[in-house]
């Protein structure tokens, strides 16, 4: 309208050039932004139809079928996949099977091999024992507190859904079997009479090797044995003298004023 009065203004001879020319510029100008904004209009509305589109294509799948342990999202959370693919559950596919990871201690670690037999408890069970057996024995160390240990993975089945991940596992390897052998406890290996008083060995009857003790009526005797093996509380031994039943001496006991 303003440009309409300028130019009718202008016909008349009342309105100088100057102003007339400042009139039909600015007009244009209010045209060029008018076309300017369309535009603008014309992209924020592809871009509203491109997001629209994102948004019906997004489907989160999980890759496997199982239990969700945690959430680490919460509804409206955006989401920005950048450097890495944010975690967004833990999904636990089978509870049926689970891995039970353990500490190997370095020097038991050359005992150990894939494919033996373990079993361990847990706190939740203390009375119960747990069967599993050895599917992996890592190769990388762990140093804690200047200790080496390396990973082993058991394969533990959990068809009574009663272990959890997380939980905290004592177990047992077992290394090798010997059926049918005469076990002593090692405190009798260890156990060495007085050498004073009236029950003392004589010196000629003190042994060198491995040896248990035992009683010839009130004297004590030492019998060789030759130990074969060992689980750090009892150990296999063979020998003459030795048999099942025969009491060996793990201590002495003071009754009285004898002993």
């Amino acid at each position: 309208r303003q440009a309409a009065r300028a130019d009718a203004l202008h016909e008349r001879g009342l309105l100088p050039d100057a102003e007339w020319e400042s009139s039909r510029a600015g007009s244009e100008r209010a045209e060029a932004e008018v076309q300017s904004a369309a535009a603008r209009l014309e992209v924020a509305r592809a871009s509203l139809d491109r997001a629209n589109a994102a948004r019906d294509r997004v489907v989160i799948d999980c890759p496997i079928d199982g239990v969700v342990l945690t959430r680490n999202v919460e509804p409206g959370q955006a989401i920005a996949a950048q450097f890495q693919t944010p975690v967004l559950f833990d999904v636990a596919e089978d509870l049926s099977r689970m891995e039970l990871h353990v500490d190997v201690d370095e020097a038991d670690v050359g005992q150990v091999r894939e494919g033996q037999r373990a079993t361990f408890s847990v706190d939740a069970y203390p009375e119960q024992r747990f069967d599993a057996h050895i599917v992996h024995l890592r190769l990388a160390p762990r140093t804690v507190q200047g200790v080496v240990t390396y990973e082993a993975v058991l394969d533990v089945s959990n068809a009574e859904r009663l272990l959890r991940p997380g939980m905290t596992a004592t177990a047992t390897i077992v290394t090798a079997t010997h059926p049918a052998m005469l076990l002593v406890p090692n405190t009798a290996l260890r156990f060495a009479p007085p050498r004073e008083g009236p029950f003392a060995p004589r010196p000629r009857d003190m042994p060198t090797g491995p040896h248990v003790w035992i009683l010839e009526g009130t004297t004590p005797r030492a019998v060789p044995v030759r130990v074969t093996a060992t689980d750090g509380t009892r150990s296999a031994v063979t020998g003459e003298g030795i048999e099942v039943g025969v009491e060996v001496l793990t201590g002495t006991a003071r009754e009285g004023a004898a002993s």
